[in-house]
C-alpha cells in the first residue's frame, strides 16, 4: 500500500511540476514586452513549454504503469533544448519546432490514456479529449506558422497566434483541474479493490463474496434462472506448508485461484473465503452444467503440474455442489448444503465432487 501510494504521489508530483513549468514558461515569454533578450524570452520559454507536456506525459505513464520505466521521455527535454539552442537565431523555425514537439507529446499522452484499462473512468475520458484538443491546436499553430514563414515581418499578424494562446491557456487550466480528480479516483478505486479482493489470489474475499453473491442471486430470482453454489477445499494443504514452507503454500493457493478464474465466466462470483477454502456462485447455471464445470476444474487441478522451484507438487481439490432450479434467497443455506457435499467428498477419499444430495461424482485418489 505504501509503495502504491508513493508511486501514485510521484505521478501527481509530475503533473504538479508540469503546471508550474507551464506557468513559468508563460511568465518568461511575457517578458518579451519589457525586454529584448531573445535567448531568454524565446529559447528558454520554448524549452519550458516543451518540458511541461513532457512532465505531464511522464506523470500519466507513471500513473498507468508505475512498474515500468520510460527513459526516452527524459531525453526529450534534453534533445529539444539542444535543438532549440541551435535554432535560436531563427525564431519562427524554433517556434514551429516547439509547436510540433508539443503536439506530438500531447498526442502520445492521449494515446496512452486511451489504452488505459480504466477507460470508462470519466476523468480518463475527459483528459484524453483535452489532450487530443491540445494536439490538434498545436498542429494548427504549426500549420499557420508554416504558411507565414516566408512572409515579410511586416505582413505577419500575431492575432491568430494570440487566439491560439488563449485557447491553449484555457485547455491547460482545464487539464490542471482534472489531474487531481484522476489521482483521487484512482486511489479510491485502489482502496475499494483492497476491501473487496483477496490479495493473494485476486479473487473476491469473504465479505465481497456475500455482497456480490447476494446481488447475483437476486438477479437470478428476478429472471427465474437456475443457480449453483460450490464449496472448494484444497486437499492435504497442510502437507504442502509443512514440507515446502508457507511461501510454497501461498503460491499453490494463487495457482489454484487462477485455475478457478480460468473455468468461470465474468458473471460468476468466485472467492477465497478461508485459508484454503474457496466458494463459487454460478449464475444462470443448471445442474448438468454445474457438474461439468466442477469436474473440469477438479480434473484440471489434479492433472496439471504445480511447480515450486522446479519441483512438482501434486495438488487436488474436493468440491461440494448445491444446485437450485430456481435461486433461493438464502445464500447461507445454499452454502451450507454445498458444504455438506464438500464434507462427504473430504471423508470419501478427496479429489471428488459431491452434490448436496450425497451423489458421488468423480474418482478418488488412488
Amino acid at each position: 500500500m505504501a509503495i502504491y501510494s508513493q508511486r501514485r504521489q510521484r505521478s501527481f508530483l509530475y503533473w504538479g511540476l508540469s503546471c508550474v513549468v507551464f506557468a513559468s514558461a508563460e511568465v518568461v515569454a511575457s517578458l518579451r514586452v519589457f525586454i529584448d533578450f531573445t535567448l531568454l524570452t524565446y529559447t528558454v520559454a520554448d524549452i519550458l513549454i516543451i518540458t511541461a507536456p513532457t512532465l505531464a506525459l511522464y506523470g500519466v505513464l507513471w500513473h498507468l504503469t508505475p512498474e515500468r520505466q520510460y527513459p526516452v521521455v527524459k531525453y526529450i527535454c534534453v534533445g529539444s533544448a539542444v535543438a532549440l539552442l541551435a535554432l535560436s537565431p531563427y525564431l519562427m523555425l524554433s517556434q514551429l519546432f516547439t509547436s510540433l514537439v508539443v503536439a506530438t507529446l500531447f498526442a502520445a499522452t492521449a494515446f496512452h490514456l486511451s489504452k488505459a484499462r480504466v477507460l470508462t473512468n470519466i476523468y480518463i475520458l475527459i483528459l484524453t479529449f483535452l489532450f487530443v484538443l491540445h494536439s490538434v491546436l498545436m498542429l494548427g499553430q504549426a500549420a499557420y506558422m508554416s504558411s507565414i514563414l516566408s512572409l515579410p515581418i511586416s505582413d505577419k499578424s500575431n492575432h491568430i497566434l494570440e487566439i491560439i494562446l488563449v485557447i491553449h491557456l484555457v485547455l491547460t487550466t482545464c487539464t490542471a483541474l482534472v489531474f487531481p480528480m484522476l489521482y483521487f479516483t484512482r486511489s479510491e478505486a485502489h482502496l475499494i479493490n483492497l476491501a473487496n479482493f483477496d490479495a493473494l489470489t485476486n479473487l473476491y474475499n469473504r465479505r465481497a463474496f456475500f455482497t456480490f453473491g447476494e446481488q447475483r442471486i437476486k438477479e437470478c430470482i428476478d429472471k427465474e434462472q437456475p443457480i449453483a453454489v460450490m464449496m472448494i477445499d484444497v486437499d492435504y494443504f497442510k502437507r504442502v506448508n509443512d514440507q515446502f514452507g508457507h511461501d510454497a503454500g501461498d503460491a499453490a493457493l494463487k495457482w489454484i485461484g487462477k485455475k478457478i478464474g480460468d473455468h468461470i465466466r465474468s458473471s460468476d462470483v468466485a472467492a477465497r473465503i478461508g485459508g484454503e477454502e474457496f466458494a463459487l456462485i454460478l449464475a444462470n447455471t443448471d445442474h448438468e452444467t454445474a457438474i461439468k464445470v466442477g469436474q473440469r476444474l477438479r480434473a484440471s487441478v489434479f492433472e496439471s503440474n504445480f511447480r515450486w522451484h522446479d519441483k512438482a507438487i501434486p495438488l487436488s481439490i474436493s468440491i461440494g455442489v448445491n444446485c437450485q432450479p430456481l435461486a433461493c434467497k438464502d445464500i447461507k443455506h445454499m452454502l451450507m448444503q454445498a458444504d455438506k457435499g464438500l464434507y462427504i467428498a473430504k471423508n470419501s477419499g478427496r479429489n471428488q465432487l459431491v452434490e448436496n444430495d450425497d451423489t458421488l461424482v468423480g474418482a478418488a485418489l488412488s
